[in-house]
């Protein structure tokens, strides 16, 4: 996507945003006007501070376009620094931000809005319904691999929501890939041998976190409660 494209693409998204004061009520049919682009609905918001996710096209690609409140310090921390994006778009478990910015919605509130392109799969949530053992520990592996493979690039997981992983295939064999960067804590600086050695830890967290039990880590509106 060059630069052009991408400034084409902000000022649309910004405009149907600056119409609009809720992301829960009316800004989806806003952007469903716009012809240029094909917006479809991945995700509809499950409480006002929760993502709207869509759906577009150019060229014949398919691109996401995610849109919240911005309210969310860890993903911005990220979003805001051109030095850890570049980290992360080595990294082959993550996905890639083609473009993001900040704009003010009718109320005056500011708005997160990230574009990256579309993942083909399903999240490791719901792959993971009705696995017998060996399927849970194949899909423990391919968490594993992710989560190893994010240290690597100087990146902390939170490993709670398994919504936030997707399983997708790349080069004919199956990966798992972060897509929320609020689950993501900066630690690039830090060693990296303190960096795997934490994976004795985390394989635990994986284990007991990835299982035929598993249920939503969330369904209403988080509280200070919830931590």
């Amino acid at each position: 996507m060059n630069d052009e494209v991408k400034e084409k693409l902000k000022k649309c998204i910004s405009s149907a945003i600056k119409m609009n004061g809720n992301i829960l009520n009316g800004l989806i049919e806003e952007f469903y006007s716009i012809e240029d682009y094909k917006f479809e609905l991945i995700k509809f918001p499950k409480w006002d501070d929760d993502a709207l996710i869509l759906k577009f096209k150019i060229n014949d690609c398919n691109y996401v376009l995610k849109i919240h409140y911005d309210k969310y310090p860890i993903a911005a921390n990220i979003y805001n620094s051109e030095e850890l994006l570049k980290l992360l778009d080595k990294c082959e478990y993550c996905t890639h931000i083609e473009l993001t910015f900040t704009c003010k919605n009718k109320n005056g509130r500011n708005i997160r809005c990230v574009v990256y392109p579309y993942i083909c799969g399903e999240t490791i949530a719901k792959a993971i319904q009705k696995c017998d053992d060996e399927k849970i520990k194949y899909y423990q592996g391919l968490l594993r691999e992710c989560t190893v493979g994010l240290y690597k690039a100087g990146f902390n997981p939170f490993i709670k929501d398994l919504d936030d992983f997707m399983v997708t295939k790349k080069e004919g064999r199956e990966i798992v890939v972060l897509t929320d960067y609020n689950t993501l804590f900066d630690c690039h600086n830090a060693s990296i041998e303190s960096r795997t050695e934490i994976m004795d830890i985390i394989d635990d967290v994986i284990k007991r976190t990835l299982t035929k039990n598993y249920k939503p880590y969330i369904l209403h509106r988080p509280t200070l409660t919830d931590v």
